[in-house]
């Protein structure tokens, strides 16, 4: 299990991230919860023009979007302004 994580006590499998942790948004580690607020995660991830859509995945992670006059870029790596 990654750092700021424990073994699952009902799946062997998986990690649970610690209190006070969330999983970063490519699955991969925990980060802290009040370091960063969800924009801030999301734009660490994808830019200044995302934002946290308010919503969460099956795994706990949040779920983040583009502003408004933005979508992803192709590969979904990155919000870039809608071209008219």
């Amino acid at each position: 299990c990654p750092k700021n994580s424990h073994q699952s006590v009902t799946n062997f499998d998986k990690c649970t991230c610690d209190s006070g942790y969330q999983i970063d948004l490519k699955g991969k580690s925990c980060v802290a919860i009040n370091h960063k607020n969800s924009d801030k995660i999301c734009q660490a991830d994808y830019g200044t023009k995302s934002e946290w859509s308010g919503e969460t995945n099956e795994t706990g992670s949040i779920t983040c979007s583009c502003k408004v006059g933005y979508d992803f870029n192709t590969k979904g790596t990155k919000c870039i302004r809608v071209k008219k």
